[in-house]
């Protein structure tokens, strides 16, 4: 959560916006500090249309009609709350904060209206909402003194970027890092337990015993000892570091993005990845998911991923790609800051004794649907 002044910005939120920054190539912490400059995140007293309309930004109905309308970026809007008579017509309402941070970032995005995509400091951020920073029009102001409105404008904007990241917050978003990333970091601890694991080994059965645990399985069927079992091992890690509430379950790739993650809201499709993305891979562009694996962690360009099913012979190992390889479909990212994993300290134990045990067959676990709690 982000506080300014009496305003806060929830983690929900501080989620969907730096998804849309970088779907559009913008820095989270940037479109943060311009809606903070606008309506105080939609919460100012004033802005009533930014609570009324989810209209953050004061964007303006400039449509002949007031018929509904499907804008560029896909959004269907109508008209909201009349304007201050002194300036007339309507604001844009939108049916969810979701369809306006959509429909801001494609306004804010490389083709867009502005000059603000790619931007690597706050002030290029800020000077290409401006003609002089090479936007289509001035973003504030009516164009007749573009400098000093740019002056006023990120003056505000750097004040406030300076009152959030006081204590790093802002940084940790750009970052992709969450505030609260222990359940990740138990998934990771128990999952690199099971690297190199072979097919038909002990560790394999293990992650099919532990996959056929959930009750009841998804779409009713029992994995095989034979199937492919890259998505297996995505499931019972997340079973195992008691993560199942945030990624739940499937055997089958493309029904683990179209039936679990795209309604659990955390399908991104190909953006920027982070660690504890979920890489989705289309090996033969035919649009159907057919691998998957974790990223353990990004450098550059690169992706470190570790997958199940993986490699010859087939084996649970860590592989390294270019982020947006035409074979990758895209990735989710699971509400990590959300995460309070089940305690994977019965008897006492660490997640690290119990990772071994699982791993040796000491110990195993099933998980009901619905819960993420482990029972032995």
């Amino acid at each position: 959560m982000l506080r300014y002044g009496d305003y806060t910005l929830s983690d929900d939120l501080i989620t969907k916006i730096t998804a849309v920054a970088r779907h559009d190539d913008l820095v989270p912490s940037f479109v943060i500090c311009q809606l903070c400059h606008e309506t105080a995140l939609g919460q100012h007293p004033n802005s009533i249309s930014a609570r009324e309309d989810n209209n953050w930004s004061g964007m303006t109905w400039g449509y002949d009609d007031l018929d509904p309308k499907t804008r560029k970026s896909g959004v269907q809007v109508t008209p909201g709350r009349k304007r201050p008579a002194v300036e007339g017509g309507y604001y844009i309402h939108y049916a969810t904060v979701e369809d306006f941070l959509k429909d801001y970032g494609y306004l804010l995005r490389n083709g867009g209206f502005y000059k603000t995509s790619g931007a690597k400091t706050l002030w290029d951020h800020a000077r290409g909402l401006f003609r002089l920073g090479g936007a289509q029009y001035d973003y504030a102001g009516d164009g007749s003194n573009s400098e000093k409105v740019f002056n006023s404008y990120y003056t505000s904007m750097k004040t406030i970027h300076d009152a959030l990241n006081a204590d790093g917050s802002l940084d940790r978003i750009d970052k992709g890092e969450s505030s609260n990333m222990a359940g990740l970091q138990s998934l990771f601890s128990i999952a690199r337990q099971y690297l190199n694991e072979q097919m038909y080994g002990s560790g394999h059965r293990r992650i099919v015993d532990t996959y056929n645990g959930q009750n009841p399985l998804p779409v009713g069927y029992k994995l095989k000892i034979d199937d492919d079992w890259c998505a297996a091992f995505v499931t019972a890690m997340s079973i195992l570091s008691g993560n199942y509430a945030l990624t739940g379950g499937e055997c089958g790739v493309e029904r683990f993005v179209r039936d679990v993650f795209q309604k659990k809201g955390i399908w991104l499709g190909k953006v920027r990845p982070q660690a504890g993305d979920i890489i989705i891979f289309d090996w033969d562009a035919n649009y159907w998911a057919d691998h998957i694996g974790y990223v353990e962690s990004v450098s550059g360009d690169t992706v470190y991923t570790i997958e199940g099913n993986s490699g010859s012979p087939s084996a649970v190992r860590r592989q390294s790609y270019t982020w947006n390889m035409w074979q990758i479909k895209g990735y989710d990212r699971p509400k990590w800051d959300y995460a309070s994993p089940a305690p994977l300290s019965v008897g006492g134990k660490s997640i690290d004794a119990i990772a071994q045990e699982v791993l040796t067959g000491a110990r195993s676990y099933r998980i009901k649907k619905n819960t993420s709690s482990l029972f032995e």
